[in-house]
């Protein structure tokens, strides 16, 4: 039975959201480089120091996009919809920043899963560890931490305590 015109047109309207749909999906999620602060001997082009970063390391949490607000979001399994993370002030450029450093004498291999307990007038409290390669790293990281300021969780719309976490994947690049 030979198709009439407005069935091509619905074929083709539906075919062309489902190629749009899937080219949606297939597009990567944009990542985010952090520069070492110095280029390599006999180079001015600066090499990426931390990779993968799945929001941008200058921005306050205000100054995220709804989308990477969510990707924040999601680190944590139970959040209302009024609720909020606690975020560096300044973002997460120091933080790794300093991690970076580090890295850059220690070589070290494996995961990093570290949190801070951030009170509700966003002073970070303690530290914790979940995993890490190596005491030095861990004792780095737990200082770049404490000494970092927060905006404060926020928990049905009121300042609270809760944890910021922070897990990185540590290599070695060529």
């Amino acid at each position: 039975m030979p198709m009439s015109n407005f069935q091509r047109l619905f074929l083709s309207f539906c075919l062309l959201n489902a190629a749009s749909a899937i080219a949606q999906e297939a597009t990567p999620a944009p990542e985010y480089t952090l520069k070492r602060e110095d280029p390599s001997t006999g180079s001015r082009i600066r090499q990426d120091a931390v990779t993968g970063i799945r929001v941008p390391v200058n921005k306050s949490y205000a100054e995220l996009t709804s989308e990477q607000k969510a990707k924040v979001r999601s680190l944590y399994e139970h959040l209302d919809e009024t609720d909020e993370p606690p975020y560096p002030l300044k973002g997460t450029k120091e933080i790794l920043r300093a991690i970076s450093n580090a890295q850059d004498v220690l070589h070290l291999q494996g995961d990093l899963s570290v949190f801070v307990e951030v009170n509700a007038d966003g002073t970070p409290n303690a530290v914790g560890v979940i995993k890490s390669p190596d005491e030095r790293m861990t004792n780095l990281v737990a200082t770049a931490l404490i000494h970092e300021r927060y905006k404060p969780g926020l928990c049905k719309g009121t300042p609270c305590k809760m944890q910021f976490p922070l897990r990185i994947k540590l290599g070695v690049t060529q």
